[in-house]
């Protein structure tokens, strides 16, 4: 149990993960430490999934917060043996999701479209959020991701 403002939480950190796609390594890097430090009090696992790392069955299955550039996970989502992945994640955070309109998009867009697809039988109640700095086209990505 976790206590919030008087709230009582109850959750299994094995029942569910957290997937957060960054575009570079800086990113990345920062946000481990982040949320390494700041949610260490709940005992989560974070990994990270790049280029520089490999990540084997068993740390997956044991992470909770995954964290890695859209080419790694691509690649890591595209694997039949891991097709059980999103039906695990419940929180997809997209950094820098305007990037969709920029060379790195198509990717982006397969991750994004997996999920939807993959998932839609496992993670009704799944979030995705989209972070950027400069987003004139917010609209047109809400409805993309199914935002209401």
């Amino acid at each position: 149990s976790i206590c919030f403002k008087k709230e009582m939480y109850v959750f299994s950190k094995n029942l569910f993960k957290i997937l957060y796609i960054a575009p570079f390594k800086t990113i990345i890097k920062e946000k481990i430490i982040y949320f390494e430090q700041s949610l260490s009090f709940l005992g989560l696992k974070v990994t990270e999934l790049t280029g520089d790392f490999a990540i084997m069955q068993k740390e997956f299955d044991s992470s909770n917060i995954i964290i890695g550039t859209p080419e790694k996970i691509d690649l890591f989502t595209r694997e039949k043996q891991k097709k059980k992945f999103f039906s695990q994640i419940r929180l997809l955070i997209i950094d820098e999701i305007h990037l969709l309109a920029e060379e790195r998009g198509p990717i982006l867009e397969q991750i994004i479209l997996r999920f939807l697809l993959d998932s839609s039988d496992y993670n009704k109640d799944c979030r995705i959020i989209g972070l950027s700095a400069t987003l004139p086209n917010y609209q047109d990505i809400g409805k993309f991701i199914y935002a209401n």
